[in-house]
């Protein structure tokens, strides 16, 4: 950044989006002290103090801040800190970071209840870096999306699961755009081509994203109750990129990972698994689910207090719909998206009608078998109603993980065809429902 726009700007779109109601504010990454000036003049009763690493200018943010600390939030301890906060705030910081997690998780220690954390991230999928590589030239400048200080790039599904690895709860605000149509409507054909849903085009004209996120409650568990992971996977970048990649099925776990790839068909896959499972509950997964570190922790508080309630006869999902009062679906469950936009509930278990398929949990020693007729969708809400018929419990969970599939915002390959064999196999069901959808007789 220039010395003209640091003494002279700060970020407006995050001094927009702190709440009226946060008295006690922390600037991580503070500069000069700019942001943390206005927003003491929107309310003087505020104590706004900052963290900077830089001397010199954490002097000139001593002069308009209540407490200015020279550290590095990386590798410093801020224990010392003083008093929990309402807000605290990572304007272009995350970017500029080697070991972001480790930063958040100081951060996170250091929210208030009901607290949350602030950030603002550029997006390296913006078209300007589309165009760059286009071009052969990924040139480092002084300021931008290519700062050459930047050592971390990210897209939005990135800032997903780095928050959720955190121990926070993210939801997308709001996007600063930077557009070019011309440049939209020449990607459509590719974008159909590559069977990529049209909405990646908001993503590549999103040039940085504001993201709120607060603190997931921590898990009652110590040890992790071993289960058994049986993954299906049609796409190996989709897997590696996902489940593969999430910090529960790293070193030092106790579970069971299986995993099957096309030719074989899903619901093969998952009937093997299950019958070759080697603990007590069976766990599966679609290849484009992230689940985040401590997440079979938080599983294994859900699943005790499940069998403490309902004993053995259940089966449950990460997500799943529930008709209300008025006739009307509910979605509950955990699974959030890279456009999150609210916090779903934490710790709760839900009753419900219909799972999704995501995430599917059973006791294996009662596990029913996917039936193959239906194909490689609807399982959940097969399962849910073969398990209703039994008098047994269908439970959406609380558990956050993060759905980053392949054909977000449009369906997939087919779901329509599996609608129809789930129709004939169940005549008497007048309508089913997904979080995705509802399906009635007619359709």
């Amino acid at each position: 950044m220039s010395d003209k726009l640091r003494y002279n700007s700060f970020n407006k779109y995050l001094f927009d989006i702190i709440p009226l109601g946060a008295k006690r504010i922390l600037d991580i990454g503070c500069d000069t002290g700019l942001l943390g000036h206005e927003l003491k003049k929107q309310d003087p009763s505020r104590v706004v103090c900052g963290i900077e690493i830089n001397d010199s200018m954490a002097a000139l943010a001593r002069e308009k801040l209540d407490e200015v600390h020279v550290l590095n939030v990386e590798h410093d301890d801020l224990g010392h800190l003083e008093g929990k906060y309402d807000a605290i705030i990572l304007g272009d910081v995350v970017e500029h970071l080697f070991n972001p997690l480790a930063a958040l998780k100081k951060a996170r220690a250091l929210l208030s209840e009901g607290g949350e954390l602030y950030t603002s991230i550029p997006n390296i999928q913006h078209f300007s870096i589309f165009r760059r590589l286009l071009k052969g030239d990924f040139q480092y400048r002084n300021v931008g999306l290519l700062d050459a200080t930047h050592v971390r790039f990210y897209c939005l599904a990135n800032i997903s699961k780095l928050m959720l690895d955190a121990g926070m709860m993210p939801k997308l605000h709001s996007r600063i755009f930077q557009k070019d149509d011309q440049l939209a409507h020449q990607m459509k054909p590719l974008l159909e081509k590559l069977e990529i849903s049209e909405s990646t085009l908001q993503d590549m004209e999103s040039f940085q994203y504001l993201n709120i996120s607060c603190q997931q409650i921590d898990p009652k568990s110590r040890n992790r109750t071993p289960v058994s992971f049986i993954v299906h996977s049609r796409y190996t970048g989709v897997l590696k990129d996902n489940f593969y990649s999430s910090p529960v099925i790293k070193t030092d776990h106790p579970h069971q990972i299986s995993i099957y790839r096309r030719p074989m068909k899903l619901a093969d896959a998952w009937n093997d698994g299950i019958g070759k499972a080697k603990h007590e509950y069976v766990v599966l997964v679609r290849e484009h689910m992230y689940l985040p570190d401590q997440w079979d922790l938080r599983l294994s508080d859900q699943i005790r207090d499940i069998e403490s309630r309902y004993g053995s006869n259940w089966v449950a999902g990460s997500s799943g719909v529930q008709r209300n009062l008025e006739g009307q679906f509910v979605v509950h469950g955990s699974t959030l998206t890279p456009e999150q936009t609210h916090y779903p509930e934490q710790n709760m278990i839900k009753e419900v009608d219909f799972l999704d398929d995501e995430i599917i949990i059973m006791p294996a020693n009662t596990a029913r078998r996917v039936d193959p007729k239906i194909g490689d969708h609807l399982h959940g809400v097969d399962l849910a109603i073969q398990v209703r018929a039994a008098a047994g419990k269908v439970l959406a969970i609380h558990v956050p993980c993060l759905q980053n599939g392949p054909y977000n915002g449009r369906t997939p390959p087919g779901f329509r065809e599996s609608a129809v064999a789930l129709r004939e196999k169940w005549p008497e069901v007048k309508e089913f429902a997904t979080s995705r959808e509802v399906m009635s007789r007619t359709i």
